[in-house]
């Protein structure tokens, strides 16, 4: 398989990352994850965009600009023969600097991996998952909502008690007790026709299949909230479902034991989304 490595497509055999690299000693870093159908990454300017705001905000340099790395993308699924495909671009500070300070350090290393992608069954997407509350909570500032950093390690000990329970997924409460999302994923419930889901004052990341969902359900005609929600405000929704940028639009059937049988709205938005996906 090949990959790009900080100005080269090479080999993934080739490939060589410093001892010293700061994603790899402190976490220090911003990455994104989406998904090529029929070969076209999907929706990859918003991810970039975002890779870019965060880049920013962490004050790393981002040599490469957008257009640069949407043509390196396509490149790498070429070359790796890649129609359905999971891509990941990784940024981290480089390497230098003493301890947590900055000064000093080195050019940014930048990754991208392209790997064959097989959808889920669309088994889930007719009977739904089952999700729970956890009772690790979400650290995010409502301020971080635009950087998804490498420093995941939250989201690794939330996701080892979800597979500790048997779930799907997970919820995760801020420290004020409402909902935020779930360990990788962004959290919809559907009442009385409205869509609701959490907003960025909660604590979320501001996911590019989350803001996708929400432009699809205006363009429907359906109503869209954001806000603080209750968890109790969830258990008494009509539908519920969680996405992300390899899931899709998937219909959550239980969570802690209550069940949730209506997927009409959630259908829709799916079929819709999947369309927008065909017509990119």
């Amino acid at each position: 398989m090949y990959i790009y490595l900080n100005g080269n497509i090479i080999r993934e055999k080739d490939a060589r990352i410093s001892i010293n690299d700061r994603g790899f000693l402190l976490g220090d870093g911003v990455f994104e994850t989406l998904r090529a159908y029929n070969g076209k990454p999907f929706l990859v300017s918003e991810h970039l965009e975002r890779l870019s705001r965060a880049a920013q905000k962490l004050r790393i340099t981002l040599n490469e600009s957008p257009l640069e790395m949407v043509s390196i993308v396509e490149r790498l699924l070429e070359m790796n023969n890649l129609k359905e495909a999971y891509i990941r671009i990784t940024l981290s500070r480089g390497t230098g600097g003493r301890g947590i300070e900055i000064d000093g350090c080195s050019e940014p290393t930048l990754l991208i991996i392209t790997r064959a992608y097989e959808a889920p069954s669309e088994e889930i997407y007719k009977r739904g998952v089952r999700v729970g509350f956890l009772e690790r909570k979400n650290t995010r500032l409502p301020e971080d909502y635009d950087i998804k950093s490498i420093s995941f390690l939250n989201n690794i000990l939330s996701r080892l008690e979800v597979s500790d329970r048997g779930l799907f997924e997970g919820i995760l409460l801020n420290s004020d007790g409402f909902i935020t999302e779930g360990t990788v994923s962004n959290l919809f419930f559907i009442k009385r026709g409205r869509l609701h889901t959490p907003s960025v004052e909660s604590g979320i990341l501001k996911g590019i299949t989350r803001g996708k969902v929400l432009e699809i359900a205006k363009s429907m005609g359906i109503e869209v909230e954001e806000g603080l929600y209750r968890k109790e405000q969830l258990l008494e929704a009509d539908e519920v479902f969680i996405t992300n940028s390899l899931l899709e639009i998937v219909p959550v059937c239980e969570i802690e034991s209550k069940g949730f049988k209506d997927i009409t709205i959630t259908r829709g938005l799916l079929k819709q989304y999947r369309k927008e996906v065909e017509l990119y």
